[in-house]
């Protein structure tokens, strides 16, 4: 996972202070990857709102990928739309073990997760 996506706050700070545009760091898009796979619904929306000049500059084989990427993330997100926050996270994905580890995961996100698998199990 790209750690500097989340620790990075001091480079966000300063980019805002001086109203230049952000820019993601080199791999971004193999991040928003390993988030739409891991169902980090919220962590892609976020990144989305975060670099929204560099979203609205991409072409080609990029634009592609990241339409692809948007694309597989809807009917996750409608999944959390129904079943709460977190629900559609799979909790043996590396990117959302190492929030477990960093203690960024949360009750709440954990335990609709939980509660979805048991949902989807039960039919």
């Amino acid at each position: 996972m790209n750690e500097a996506y989340f620790l990075n706050t001091e480079k966000a700070a300063a980019c805002v202070a001086e109203r230049e545009p952000m820019q993601p760091s080199p791999g971004f898009i193999k991040t928003l990857r390993g988030m739409q796979e891991a169902g980090m619904v919220g962590a892609a929306d976020s990144a989305r709102q975060l670099y929204p000049q560099w979203f609205e500059n991409l072409s080609g084989s990029d634009a592609d990928e990241i339409a692809d990427i948007f694309a597989a993330l809807s009917p996750l997100r409608l999944i959390e739309q129904e079943h709460g926050f977190g629900a559609a996270l799979d909790l043996d994905h590396p990117y959302v073990r190492k929030l477990a580890e960093w203690d960024q995961l949360g009750p709440e996100r954990r335990r609709n997760s939980l509660t979805y698998q048991e949902h989807v199990r039960s039919r």
